[in-house]
């Protein structure tokens, strides 16, 4: 009897230990999942920043979403904490990576999360700037929404950074959890040039019996549409369809260069200086007009010297692009490796108040100073050239023929500029430097002779590195 006691005593005292640590193990475990509760001085420091530093930008694609202040993950970084924070959509504003058929508008909406991130210093304490972030699931599994910042277990899809003005900053690719390449900045015209080259390549004697019948364009460049949802009718009976908002056009393959930055993390678009906020908040990608996001040394210099060398070009520049009336507009200038070798430049609208200039990363630094100066003078009139267009009756663009405006009215105009920030360069290259890019012109064509054209194309090439030495013109970077 006594030898029993013992031994259910024995029992007794093993499964009362084994309770014991299983309900530590599982509060551990709780714990680490617990959510944080923010505390109300935090909160209106967020509050506050994102009023004075997100709202004002009234065309970026992410304008009808606002935060959902009771709805805050805090994500503890080493170095940072990151406050996630769910977004009202009424527009139920959605990107997805695959084709939209009717009917499938609900599924891919619930395979993308769209929130907003604000990054507070754990040493200063202030807030250094914000983000969205958007999570694209391509898989059948995977719940996004226990998806947190750098936590992307089990994601098989796409994870874009924004920055807080709604232009795009990097991006990542991801399988099962793991990061596969990073996503970079690409545009409009390299996408459309790059379904036209794949064209151009197709033999028409084995493609589609000698006739074409589709588009085969680069896998790596393409558009993520911003889906969102228009409603008409009335309480009773209402319709609503969905519609394409805009796009982003992005590198999937990376763009080269292996993985750069925060693997997995969001890379801030350094576009000017910051704006105070919220009790000792400061943002890197506010908003400022002329950005220069450049990174190559030999193209920054010349685009510096543009924004510098006292010429009209660059009194247009600051005029229409370096105010801070009510009607401002933002140019953005980055140089990238996407571009076709035979496009120096791209310009594009992303609103009627933010242009985007894209300089060809790869051949331009094989040129002469003075070559670039006169492609980003010619981006730059481009871009002057659309602040002055028109809208017609539905808010759609007079497009006139902005080439032969340029051969008309501007030639003189780039002629003289370049003559200003390169003195000792010569009449005659700075006139055909001028030229550039204005080939397909009814006006190069009919008003220039046939020695005047091989004159322009000749002293171009003069222009570049590859020139032998005894016929090179320009100055060019080490």
């Amino acid at each position: 009897m006594r030898k029993t006691y013992a031994l259910l005593k024995q029992n007794v005292l093993a499964l009362t230990l084994l309770f014991a640590v299983s309900i530590t193990i599982y509060s551990c475990k709780k714990d680490s999942n617990r959510q944080e509760t923010i505390s109300q001085s935090d909160l209106v420091v967020l509050q506050s920043w994102f009023k004075l530093n997100a709202t004002v930008f009234s065309s970026s694609r992410f304008k009808t979403m606002s935060p959902n202040w009771e709805n805050i993950f805090i994500n503890n970084q080493p170095d940072q904490t990151v406050y996630e924070i769910t977004l009202n959509n009424p527009d139920q504003i959605f990107q997805t990576s695959k084709t939209l058929d009717k009917g499938s508008e609900k599924m891919y909406r619930n395979k993308n999360d769209i929130r907003l991130l604000i990054f507070k210093d754990k040493r200063t304490n202030h807030i250094l700037y914000g983000a969205y972030l958007s999570i694209i699931n391509e898989a059948s599994s995977s719940n996004i929404n226990l998806i947190k910042y750098k936590a992307y277990q089990n994601l098989t899809g796409k994870i874009l950074y924004y920055n807080i003005d709604g232009s795009f900053a990097n991006g990542w690719n991801y399988i099962n959890g793991a990061v596969k390449n990073q996503i970079s900045l690409s545009n409009e015209a390299a996408y459309i040039n790059s379904n036209f080259d794949k064209l151009a390549q197709l033999s028409n004697d084995n493609y589609g019996n000698g006739r074409l019948q589709k588009e085969s364009s680069d896998p790596c460049l393409t558009g993520i549409p911003d889906y969102g949802i228009s409603c008409v009718g009335t309480d009773a009976y209402m319709q609503c369809s969905y519609y394409i908002t805009g796009y982003t056009y992005i590198n999937n393959c990376g763009g080269g260069g292996g993985l750069i930055g925060d693997t997995g993390g969001y890379t801030p678009t350094p576009i000017g200086q910051p704006h105070n906020g919220g009790g000792g908040g400061n943002s890197n990608n506010s908003n400022r007009d002329i950005i220069d996001s450049v990174q190559n040394p030999c193209i920054k210099a010349q685009l510096a010297l543009a924004k510098s060398a006292k010429t009209t070009i660059r009194n247009m520049l600051n005029n229409e692009f370096g105010t801070n009336n009510f009607n401002e507009r933002d140019i953005f200038f980055y140089d990238i490796t996407t571009l076709p070798d035979t496009t120096a430049g791209t310009t594009h609208g992303n609103s009627a108040y933010s242009f985007i200039i894209n300089l060809n990363k790869n051949t331009l630094p094989q040129r002469s100073k003075e070559y670039i100066l006169s492609t980003i003078y010619h981006e730059v009139l481009h871009a002057y050239m659309d602040t002055q267009i028109g809208k017609d009756s539905s808010g759609k663009y007079l497009i006139s023929n902005q080439h032969e405006t340029m051969a008309n009215n501007y030639i003189l105009l780039m002629t003289g500029a370049l003559k200003i920030a390169f003195p000792n360069l010569g009449d005659r290259d700075a006139w055909a430097l001028s030229w550039g890019g204005l080939e397909e012109t009814p006006f190069y064509t009919t008003m220039l002779s046939v020695t005047e054209q091989a004159e322009i194309q000749n002293l171009n090439e003069r222009h570049k590195k590859a020139t032998d030495a005894n016929l090179r013109h320009g100055t060019y970077c080490n």
